[in-house]
């Protein structure tokens, strides 16, 4: 009987840093941004998000350049996913500064702006990854 013995390694940091850390890095400066809306003229804040979308939108041509695929993988579903953040958060910042004589109304776009950020996200990157992979 003859056996092989195959032992493959992969560099696993240096894909993981050049992908995933730019999607962590958009992911808090997207959320800093939310925090700072109360405090930050409307303007601002849209040239701020205008910035933090403009960065999205080269980091994800960069990883599509460097992967030349046809299909969407698993990774391009995050930049998607920022994506619509990103127009959901300069909606409802819109909302925000429309109502600002209303303070029920503006209470209640802070707190969906600001309180449901993180478990919408994690929620969705779950409901991404149990779509891709099951």
């Amino acid at each position: 009987m003859l056996t092989y013995t195959v032992h493959l390694e992969r560099e696993f940091i240096s894909p993981f840093a050049t992908a995933l850390l730019p999607v962590l890095v958009m992911i808090c400066l997207l959320y800093a941004c939310i925090v700072s809306m109360p405090y930050t003229a409307y303007d601002d804040l849209r040239n701020n998000m205008t910035a933090v979308i403009f960065t999205i939108l080269l980091a994800h041509y960069s990883i599509r350049e460097h992967l030349q695929i046809d299909e969407v993988i698993y990774l391009e579903m995050f930049y998607f996913l920022l994506y619509i953040v990103a127009s959901l958060f300069l909606y409802l910042s819109q909302q925000f500064y429309l109502s600002k004589d209303d303070m029920d109304r503006k209470n209640k776009f802070k707190v969906l702006s600001i309180d449901w950020y993180w478990p919408v996200l994690t929620s969705m990157i779950l409901c991404i990854t149990i779509y891709t992979y099951y």
